[in-house]
């Protein structure tokens, strides 16, 4: 770890970085100072030399290296206190005075870090904390509702329209429609297809349930097909599903992942089927350096933990055919073309202004949130990777993932999960009954061992804490914890 230390923090920050990874290094002093210390008389003398105060810290922690490096000659002229901690300018220039003296104060601040990292006394990791952005965003999003309370339009007003052209541009789409779910979406993009009563959906059994209900919702059949190693659709297996009955196909790009595309795409001309993207957890996604969707119509879900998530319930279809635009414009909004004159039969579902609004603020972030996300997932798979693959299979890291979860497998998932929890540290499982297995879709007559991969991985996923705000000393956490329980 290289740093220029210019204040006492510094110090300390690397030093805790370095001593609480696994990363083999030194922490370099750039500069030698050769003023009084102030250690062995803090009180007294209040100015500590940086070279002083790391080798206080590596005696204290007994851990550790230090190397000083000179300045070259013409900079040793340099006064020592260049170089220091001054407790008296804080003092006089900002009125505050240390409760304790340095030395004590240091030895708490190692005491809590051990404990932090070996003892586990930190408060709760959870497994996703929205307050974290909303306090980071407050500003903006509270700016962002005011001007929606001042123009007072709260239905299909200019916010919507204006989010739903720049989610469009996001993924180099023309047309966004905003509804008021992904559910929703999904739903009205089947109706606006011409997807019927008794028409059947190829899906993968590995999803959460509003994917199927959409498709129960208009009259239609989900047909199921199992999933691969990466917990998506096998795209080998699609075509044994197709049948006469067949209109269409719902790829899920789960997790944050895009499914092989050119391989589903390809099947879809061959049998003549539509293609409709589920991308409720892909806000970013991309396959092939395109975003998704890559097809014609994608939908996607605004629920507040989605990478790009609402203050409540939200959702869009994205499409390049115009046709497909106009008759979603009508289907969400009672089939009304003009207030009072429905031209077809449609529903309510609006993607209302406020909710228009903060997604807006919450889009000019995302770029960077799923960037963080990404920095997250290698982390986690970097402090893991020598775990041996008998105990937990990470996922593959992938610069196109976007990490809207964080899945990692084991045989000794309900055990871990526990173990974590008693650690403080939350996760969850997506999802720990298949579909085919739910009472709701009994009716379909499957059974056990119709989807081995889909039945044995819901049996061992489990989704670590995965959020932007994630910070480094949590994930090292959550690590250190998984190891300690494989006894590695």
């Amino acid at each position: 770890v290289l740093r220029d230390f210019n204040y006492v923090d510094d110090v300390i920050d690397a030093f805790f970085l370095l001593v609480s990874s696994e990363i083999n290094g030194q922490i370099y002093n750039l500069g030698c100072c050769l003023g009084k210390s102030g250690i062995e008389n803090p009180i007294g003398n209040n100015l500590i030399t940086i070279r002083k105060l790391a080798e206080f810290i590596v005696n204290i922690a007994k851990k550790g290296q230090i190397k000083i490096i000179s300045y070259p000659t013409e900079r040793e002229s340099i006064e020592p206190g260049h170089f220091a901690a001054d407790i008296t300018k804080i003092h006089t220039e900002l009125g505050w005075k240390p409760k304790t003296s340095l030395i004590e104060g240091i030895k708490k601040t190692i005491d809590f870090h051990s404990k932090d990292y070996k003892n586990q006394t930190i408060s709760i990791i959870h497994f996703l904390n929205l307050k974290k952005q909303h306090d980071f965003l407050k500003p903006e999003i509270e700016n962002a509702i005011n001007k929606v309370i001042e123009n007072s339009n709260f239905i299909l007003g200019e916010e919507g329209k204006l989010f739903e052209q720049e989610f469009a541009n996001y993924c180099n789409r023309k047309y966004g429609i905003g509804v008021n779910s992904g559910t929703d979406a999904l739903k009205l993009a089947l109706k606006a297809l011409d997807i019927k009563t008794s028409d059947e959906v190829i899906i993968p059994v590995n999803t959460a349930i509003p994917t199927a209900m959409a498709i129960k919702d208009i009259g239609a059949e989900p047909c199921f097909v199992d999933i691969n190693e990466n917990y998506l659709i096998d795209v080998n297996k699609i075509e044994l599903a197709i049948n006469e009955k067949t209109k269409a196909i719902i790829p899920i790009h789960l997790y944050g992942q895009s499914c092989d595309m050119d391989r589903i795409l390809e099947i879809a001309r061959k049998y003549n089927l539509i293609v409709i993207e589920d991308c409720c957890q892909a806000h970013g996604t991309t396959y092939k350096n395109q975003k998704v969707p890559i097809s014609e119509t994608g939908c996607f879900s605004f629920y507040p933990s989605k990478n790009l998530g609402a203050l409540g319930d939200g959702g869009m279809i994205i499409t390049n055919n115009e046709d497909i635009k106009n008759k979603l414009t009508l289907l969400r909004n009672y089939g009304q073309k003009d207030k009072y004159n429905a031209d077809i039969l449609g529903i309510n579902s609006r993607l209302d202004e406020l909710q228009a609004a903060i997604l807006r603020v919450k889009l000019n972030h995302l770029d960077n949130f799923n960037e963080r996300r990404r920095k997250i997932a290698f982390l986690y798979n970097n402090l893991l990777k020598k775990l041996d693959p008998k105990y937990i299979k990470l996922p593959n890291y992938n610069s196109e993932h976007i990490y809207h979860l964080y899945v990692i497998r084991t045989r000794e998932r309900d055990s871990l999960m526990n173990y974590l929890k008693e650690k403080n540290i939350n996760t969850l499982i997506h999802y720990p009954i298949p579909l085919h297995l739910q009472n709701a879709f009994s009716y379909l007559g499957h059974k056990i061992g119709d989807f081995p991969n889909t039945e044995k991985f819901s049996q061992e996923i489990l989704s670590l804490p995965m959020y932007p705000e994630l910070k480094e000393h949590e994930v090292r956490k959550v690590c250190q914890e998984i190891k300690s329980y494989f006894n590695c």
